[in-house]
């Protein structure tokens, strides 16, 4: 399996289930303006039960052992999750109800794990770089810091590392992380510069695919002028 091909936005909550039960479970995110890639099926059939399945590991784990491993669980959960997907909202709250814990607790936790502390010096490194090792990567890590702690949190943790980033820079970034896989390839090999990509204009899938090819075959200036008349 391509990793990198299954890696879009998604949501926990509780579901109400065909038993009539509530249980927590994961679903993709949907976004009725089209903005935010759908997968198709196949995918989300696919992805969405090992997310399930790794989250029940985590509260069966801590269930078993307590608070002290806590902070391990979760970081096994996040590294295995985020291969596949980003979280959007939600893991904070659930986790708070589901472990009867605050979500004062569950947020020290998360930002304990070596998972967090890994993201942030990525973001620290690339932040810094004029051309980035991998573009995509940067806006989904920032866009996952989002998801986990919200857009202020993630503002406010990223200035005490450095990195001195604008609330609408990283708007912007999470709109990256919810393109398309196309737009994301051609981001990743260099044919779409990641600030053109900010600037892709709010229309449908097909559309800003059809724009971004178009504009992966010109100069950066032609670029800026060409998003001016689309």
């Amino acid at each position: 399996m391509n990793k990198k091909k299954f890696r879009f936005i998604v949501k926990i909550t509780k579901i109400t289930f065909p038993d009539g039960k509530k249980r927590t479970g994961f679903t993709a995110f949907f976004d009725p303006k089209g903005q935010v890639y759908m997968p198709d099926a196949d995918t989300i059939n696919e992805v969405i039960p090992r997310l399930d399945e790794e989250y029940n590991k985590l509260v069966e784990n801590y269930k078993k052992k307590g608070i002290n491993d806590l902070q391990k669980f979760l970081d096994v959960f996040l590294r295995n999750v985020s291969h596949y997907v980003i979280i959007k909202e939600g893991l904070k709250e659930v986790l708070s109800a589901d472990l009867n814990l605050s979500v004062k607790d569950i947020e020290e936790k998360l930002r304990r794990t070596s998972w967090f502390k890994e993201v942030i010096e990525y973001i620290k490194k690339e932040f810094r770089k004029i051309k980035k090792d991998d573009p995509v990567k940067y806006a989904e890590d920032v866009c996952q810091l989002v998801g986990l702690f919200g857009l202020d949190k993630a503002l406010s943790l990223l200035n005490k590392e450095g990195v001195k980033v604008k609330r609408s820079t990283v708007n912007s970034l999470c709109r990256v992380a919810g393109e398309t896989p196309k737009i994301k390839q051609l981001i990743r090999e260099g044919k779409l510069k990641l600030t053109i990509a900010f600037e892709l204009p709010r229309v449908s899938e097909t559309e800003r695919e059809k724009i971004a090819e178009e504009l992966s075959s010109l100069s950066y200036a032609e670029a800026k002028k060409y998003l001016r008349i689309v």
